[in-house]
């Protein structure tokens, strides 16, 4: 499955770039996956939060047949999980060693919205 769309944004601060957040969206399946990265840097200071929430807001807001939003995060990345928790996703399960990255396999936990779900704030 490949996506026939994607968008990325840019998380800024005062004119400075923080990091990204890119959506894959898969319109045949009326599903998106989203990723983010935020400077260790600016890490605990709510930019993560507001900018995933903002960008889940916008897909549901704009495209009418979206019905579920994923995200996956490497497991051991608690803040990470937490921040989806925060925000509304349900975690959907951990796919063990599903992603190669620095050299390791890693495990992948996963999490999702349904447009039903989805509260906007």
């Amino acid at each position: 499955m490949s996506p026939t769309h994607g968008i990325g944004f840019a998380v800024t601060f005062q004119h400075m770039v923080l990091g990204g957040i890119r959506v894959r969206l898969f319109l045949e399946s009326h599903k998106a996956e989203l990723g983010y990265s935020i400077s260790p840097y600016y890490w605990r200071n709510g930019f993560a939060f507001e900018a995933v929430r903002m960008v889940i807001d916008t897909c549901f807001e704009s495209i009418t047949t979206l019905n579920k939003i994923s995200a996956n995060v490497d497991s051991r990345n608690i803040s990470s999980r937490n921040l989806l928790i925060k925000i509304g996703l349900k975690e959907e399960g951990v796919l063990r060693e599903n992603r190669f990255m620095r050299g390791q396999s890693i495990d992948e936990a996963w999490y999702g919205i349904l447009r039903k779900e989805w509260v906007h704030l």
